[in-house]
């Protein structure tokens, strides 16, 4: 298998791994804002990790 020179051009060779599609990405991503802010009631706050005041990572494209 050839490695990917340019990751912007699609081709039709297999993903190599731990690479994730597109579509793959944004679920993820959807899933990580879905969870963080399903019941923000405190929308200037950034989220954390429960009983940690370590700020919890946002995913932004």
């Amino acid at each position: 298998m050839k490695k990917h020179e340019d990751k912007s051009v699609i081709t039709n060779e297999p993903l190599e791994r731990n690479e994730m599609t597109e579509d793959e990405t944004a679920m993820a991503e959807f899933s990580i804002n879905a969870s963080f802010y399903a019941n923000d009631t405190h929308s200037d706050m950034p989220p954390t990790y429960i009983n940690n005041n370590t700020p919890a990572i946002k995913i932004s494209k």
